[in-house]
Formats: structure tokens, sequence, C-alpha cells
């Protein structure tokens, strides 16, 4: 369930897309807690980290958003490092935005790999046929 993602560094961006989230904000999983772990909505019930990228579905109302990213994503950077927004230090702040930009450029890379072995996989095929 690969998505394109948008950027989504900033708690407020990640809060604004989750404007048809299914929860109300006196369960466990609102939208604000889900923003503060690191998620933005991909879907009614789904959502993915901006920095590592997971992708979780099937989310309940008791679910804890940031017990869910540590559980399912322990090596991800934000969840190592997290604090709220307003504590982040210029100098973490920096960290942060490099790490999420050679996130963004690893993600890329694999993507033209997959492309690439996709196509060679496709002409392979077509020379056994031959």
């Amino acid at each position: 369930m690969r998505t394109k993602r948008r950027n989504y560094i900033f708690e407020d961006d990640r809060l604004k897309s989750f404007k048809d989230w299914d929860f109300s904000e006196s369960q466990s999983c609102n939208a604000q807690k889900m923003a503060e772990a690191g998620f933005f909505c991909i879907g009614r019930e789904a959502a993915a980290c901006f920095m590592c990228g997971k992708e979780l579905d099937g989310w309940e109302e008791q679910d804890d958003p940031w017990m869910e990213h540590k559980k399912h994503a322990p090596q991800c950077y934000f969840v190592k490092n997290w604090k709220k927004q307003n504590d982040y230090t210029v100098h973490e702040l920096i960290l942060l935005l490099e790490t999420y930009a050679k996130n963004q450029q690893e993600k890329k890379h694999l993507d033209k790999m997959m492309k690439y072995t996709e196509q060679q996989d496709k002409i392979r095929d077509e020379i056994m046929k031959k």
C-alpha cells in the first residue's frame, strides 16, 4: 500500500490530513494524537509516518498511535527521537530535516531500482518466450 507522500514534516500539516478520519477526539487514536505520533492520513482508517513511511491500517478506537508506531517501526528516526514539535532545538530540527531528506532520497532510489527490476523481468520473459 505505497502512497505518494507530500511534505508532512510539521504536525499541523499532518493534522489537516485527518479531515475524514473515522475517530473522534474522545477516542485514543484521534487525529491530534495521530499527528503527534508522526502519522498523516492515507484513508479512513489508515495512516503513514512522514519519516519512515510505515503504513498502518485497521486502527481501532482504543489504539494508542504512539505505542503502535513504536511497536511497528522501532527503527524510525522520529520514534527514536520524538519530542513535541515546539520542544525541538534548532539543531535537533536540522537533524530531523536532514534525516527526512535522506529517507526521501533512499525511497526514490529504491523505487527506481524496483522499476528497473520489473523492466528487466519483463524483457527476460519476452526473450524466454522466443
